[in-house]
């Protein structure tokens, strides 16, 4: 955030020197307009003014660091060392973010029932019992 309060001039000559690179404890800048575009439209995106990039990559950063820190303060408590996504759950219903526990939760487990397929074993149509060709038979030149 405190890029964020330098001069107009001065932001925008730190900015041009930082196109290339992402700024340490922010978001990745790249990443931040791809969601943004995701999230508004490609049109829209493309005429957002670049402080309001900056300031959607300051505010997204801060509120990222502050959920997990609380998460970690939690777990210390608890006298844990892993931040698991209960943790940050239940932050964010402790911050007032309770609407966000059901969606949020309904799409961890999506992602872990296609982290468990992708990892699954993948049938080959001989196993599958479709084709003539053995296995002898598929690979050999003769």
């Amino acid at each position: 955030l405190r890029h964020l309060l330098l001069p107009r001039a001065a932001r925008s000559k730190k900015l041009s020197r930082e196109t290339s690179m992402d700024v340490p404890g922010l978001l990745p800048r790249r990443g931040v307009k791809h969601l943004i575009k995701h999230t508004i439209g490609r049109e829209a995106a493309s005429i957002m003014a670049e402080d309001a990039v900056d300031a959607v990559q300051a505010c997204s950063s801060e509120f990222i660091n502050l959920v997990v820190s609380e998460a970690r303060q939690r777990v210390a408590r608890e006298g844990r060392e892993v931040v698991t996504e209960t943790d940050l759950l239940a932050v964010l219903s402790l911050m007032g973010f309770r609407g966000f526990h059901e969606p949020l939760k309904s799409y961890l487990q999506e992602c872990e029932a296609e982290d468990r397929e992708a990892k699954r074993p993948k049938a080959t149509p001989l196993q599958e019992g479709h084709g003539a060709a053995t296995k002898e038979g598929a690979c050999s030149a003769d």
